[in-house]
């Protein structure tokens, strides 16, 4: 068979099923909701990744909805690039959850995974045009911080980078972001290893010492102060429960 009997064998059969795509408009419609950050529109316009919406690629379910999982994630980080997000950060989230979805091992696991993929995009994209509304000197320090997370970053290094007095951007810092420097480098810091403990096989004395933390206890404690839980419990209650067969 043809590719062109092919195309029209599947057509009927889509018809005949009542098994059609969604519309363009409504994927437009939830792509340029995650590219807005809007959770409000993506929650109203994200269908379920096992839907019909999103047609047939493999006669495997389970394949099909990891197949799925890729275009969409692709597609999400295309269009949040084109939006402003650095390239690095995109291309590095759609690595990140194309090789979970190559080794989940339950169609649960990938629809999990799909919604975490969505939602992460989008919150990202929100914090991203909340950033835009900053001056010229803390979008720099932003950006700084976000690309020297792994190396140790002091107020005076922030400062001549912006070429500010500390105590000046100390004070613009605070009332732009609303948190000193140092309390941002740590959340963003934690943040970094919630999702390296979730979603890759690192340990957290691997993910702490990346992450630039002093020592292993320190970063257990700072970990502890803004989750509530440690690493170790962090892990094993989110990696092993998303991810682990049972």
């Amino acid at each position: 068979m043809n590719t062109e009997q092919s195309f029209t064998l599947s057509t009927f059969l889509q018809r005949e099923n009542a098994s059609v795509h969604s519309a363009y408009s409504s994927e437009l419609a939830f792509f340029h909701a995650v590219q807005s950050g809007d959770i409000k529109k993506v929650q109203e316009a994200m269908s379920p990744l096992d839907s019909n919406d999103f047609g047939t690629l493999s006669d495997n379910p389970f394949r099909n909805l990891c197949y799925h999982l890729v275009i969409s994630t692709a597609l999400i980080t295309r269009f949040c690039m084109e939006a402003g997000m650095p390239s690095e950060e995109a291309y590095t989230l759609s690595d990140l959850y194309i090789r979970k979805a190559d080794t989940a091992p339950t169609i649960e696991a990938i629809s999990t995974l799909h919604r975490q993929m969505v939602f992460d995009f989008t919150n990202r994209m929100r914090r991203m045009k909340t950033r835009q509304v900053f001056s010229k000197p803390i979008r720099q320090c932003l950006d700084y911080i976000y690309e020297n997370l792994h190396t140790p970053i002091l107020l005076k290094d922030l400062a001549d980078f912006v070429e500010l007095s500390p105590a000046y951007l100390s004070a613009l810092f605070k009332k732009q972001v609303g948190s000193t420097i140092s309390a941002y480098i740590r959340g963003l810091r934690i943040d970094a290893a919630k999702n390296m403990l979730q979603y890759s096989e690192y340990t957290s004395i691997e993910i702490g010492n990346y992450l630039n933390f002093c020592s292993h206890s320190h970063f257990i404690n700072v970990f502890r102060q803004e989750t509530g839980m440690t690493p170790r419990q962090f892990k094993q209650h989110f990696f092993s429960r998303n991810w682990q067969a049972d």
